[in-house]
């Protein structure tokens, strides 16, 4: 819509709404009741359903604390409103601490603007299952019951070529990986991949944000950073989950194609070498997923286009750690200048390229 995603235009929607209520006492009478100040806990019940519908992210997570920052700052007037009085007058404090906020919420549509996410050309074919690697997964949802799986086909399959199902990296999701997988669609490739979230590797807190898929995502990215030994044991347990996944992929794959080639990237990559020696008569062959992109790191993806904003906070943070000292500006300077390079590198076209190349050979 507009040329803009939908998880953008609602990001922009709800700090719009954020602006009337801040800017009121520019233009309210007395004599009226505030009821504009309602807008303020409406703000943050959208910003909670945006991060339900689309999953947790930087954008969004700047977006409620904005939405309750501007519902404390009015919390006096919706007492008041809640009560049927008028308006008394407003504070020099309230005033202030009004135009403060606005001018934030000014800065952060720019931002925002900036980093905004492009719009997709080519929506997969998602399918929900619940279920369990025990006992098997089955397609459909049920109310009151936990999404186990969900799996996204980029195009349409006719049999004449072999499946391409797709392995993301430890840290990422199969989202992170939507600009090469459409291009691969859009050369006549099907792509099948999914994100498990019926995870049983980590126990506690660390469990339940892999269980949700409005937080495994965001959390995933989170461990790129984090404390390296706190981080590899996380990992290791993450690795050790692949080959289940992988092998469930396989079997649902199994239900339409006859045959598979595996594209994996990092920590994936050695999953699929051993599926493919298990399976040699199902899985063709294995390809290099994060092979000739030259700015492929661990956890990266496509990360560059899909999220923008996340991405920088994840760069900001990997030039943070680096000896030496780098200033903000020219962080920014650099992560502009990355995405422009790989932008006009073609990346995810050339990904294609190769794989599609990679599937002539085996014929």
């Amino acid at each position: 819509m507009f040329g803009f995603s939908e998880a953008f235009i609602g990001e922009i929607f709800v700090l719009l709404l954020l602006v009337p209520v801040l800017t009121r006492p520019l233009f309210k009478k007395q004599k009226y009741a505030d009821s504009i100040v309602t807008v303020s806990p409406l703000c943050v019940l959208l910003s909670i359903v945006l991060i339900f519908i689309y999953g947790l992210s930087w954008s969004r997570i700047i977006t409620g604390a904005l939405s309750v920052l501007v519902l404390f700052t009015n919390m006096r007037a919706l007492q008041r409103f809640g009560s049927k009085l008028y308006i008394d007058y407003y504070s020099l404090a309230f005033r202030i601490a009004a135009a403060i906020e606005t001018v934030i919420i000014v800065c952060t549509l720019v931002v925002f603007f900036f980093f905004r996410p492009p719009v997709p050309v080519l929506y997969p074919e998602r399918t929900v299952y619940t279920g369990s690697f025990t006992h098997g997964f089955t397609a459909g949802y049920e109310l009151f019951r936990r999404i186990d799986l969900v799996t996204y086909r980029y195009g349409a399959y006719d049999g004449a070529k072999p499946l391409v199902v797709f392995l993301p990296d430890t840290y990422t999701t199969s989202e992170d990986s939507e600009p090469r997988l459409r291009e691969c669609a859009q050369r006549g490739m099907t792509v099948f991949t999914g994100d498990f979230y019926n995870d049983g590797s980590l126990q506690g807190f660390y469990s339940l944000l892999l269980k949700s898929g409005s937080t495994k995502r965001f959390f995933l990215h989170h461990l790129v950073n984090a404390n390296e030994t706190h981080s590899r044991e996380i990992r290791q347990k993450l690795i050790a989950r692949n080959t289940r996944e992988a092998e469930s992929l396989l079997v649902l794959a199994g239900d339409f194609a006859e045959s598979v080639i595996i594209a994996a990237e990092g920590d994936s990559l050695e999953t699929a070498r051993s599926l493919h020696k298990k399976y040699p008569l199902f899985v063709r062959g294995v390809f290099d997923a994060s092979a000739g992109l030259p700015y492929y790191e661990r956890g990266w993806a496509d990360l560059f286009f899909v999220q923008p904003l996340d991405a920088f906070f994840m760069f900001y943070k990997a030039e943070r750690s680096r000896p030496g000292t780098v200033s903000f500006t020219d962080t920014v300077k650099r992560f502009f200048a990355l995405q422009r390079e790989e932008r006009e590198n073609k990346s995810s076209i050339r990904f294609a390229e190769s794989l599609y190349s990679y599937m002539e050979e085996l014929k």
